[in-house]
């Protein structure tokens, strides 16, 4: 029998928020991590995070810290969500 296919993480976002390219793949890694960390990978869903506001951050880590709370957050809700099917 075949296994199911993993999950998929899609992202979006946009130059006009993060002007710089070091912001923005930071914020790819905290993604990918709060998805891992999650456990959301091994159930077969697609996944599109779209960036549509900038967090008010004082810094790079403080930054990270926000998208990982707030990611963090909606994972969870996604995968109680995900359990109940």
């Amino acid at each position: 029998m075949l296994a199911a296919p993993p999950g998929v993480l899609f992202m979006a976002i946009p130059k006009r928020l993060l002007a710089r390219a070091v912001d923005r793949n930071a914020v790819r890694r905290v993604a990918r991590e709060a998805w891992r960390a999650a456990g959301v990978g091994e159930v077969p869903v697609a996944v599109m995070l779209r960036m549509t506001a900038l967090p008010a951050a004082r810094g790079a880590r403080h930054l990270k810290a926000l998208v990982r709370a707030e990611l963090d957050a909606a994972l969870r809700a996604m995968s109680g969500r995900l359990a109940g099917r």
